[in-house]
């Protein structure tokens, strides 16, 4: 074919789209598997191994495989027995607890232990705790918040005053004989 009929005459074969489109269809199909080997590296470390399989034919998906190693797997298995365990210990004891939290908060009842009165007073636990002095919640006002205090204040006191009384009055007697 000459120069002429080609610039004249003859004009170039169609070319095939639809064979086009599916061997574009085959290297994307092709890259996307290339790429999810690269993108998915298989890693192992001190805490156990992530191991990737993909898809051999492009099929179907790939596939992830973690694996702990012996030590943090028995970790793993131990915190498991152990909220299992704390589970079965609130669900057997849960009438008591619902029980305990439905009534009034108080230490009524409570076992009186021997204090050392050299730390505290042997008056016993107290029992009778009480913020019926002190306002609602503290806000930024200076004010509210030294009635908090005080309130605070004059609960633990009543405790200790009587102690502290003792303890001036021993000083004195003290320094009297010195």
């Amino acid at each position: 074919m000459g120069l002429f009929s080609f610039l004249f005459g003859g004009s170039p074969k169609t070319p095939d789209y639809t064979q086009a489109a599916v061997a574009q269809g085959a290297a994307n199909k092709e890259t996307a598997l290339a790429q999810s080997l690269l993108n998915n590296p298989n890693i192992i470390g001190p805490y156990g191994s992530q191991i990737y399989s993909g898809p051999e034919d492009g099929t179907g998906r790939g596939t992830v495989t973690q694996t702990l190693s012996p030590a943090e797997q028995a970790k793993l298995d131990a915190t498991g027995r152990i909220e299992q365990g704390g589970l079965g210990i609130l669900e057997s004891n849960l009438p008591g607890i619902q029980a305990a939290l439905s009534g009034p908060f108080g230490l009524q009842g409570a076992a009186k232990t021997d204090y050392d009165p050299r730390y505290a007073p042997t008056m016993g636990t107290p029992t009778n705790l009480s913020f019926a002095g002190a306002p609602g919640m503290p806000s930024a006002d200076p004010r509210v918040l030294q009635q908090v205090e005080d309130a605070m204040y004059g609960q633990g006191a009543q405790y200790l005053d009587p102690q502290w009384k003792n303890t001036e009055n021993d000083m004195r007697v003290r320094l009297a004989n010195q």
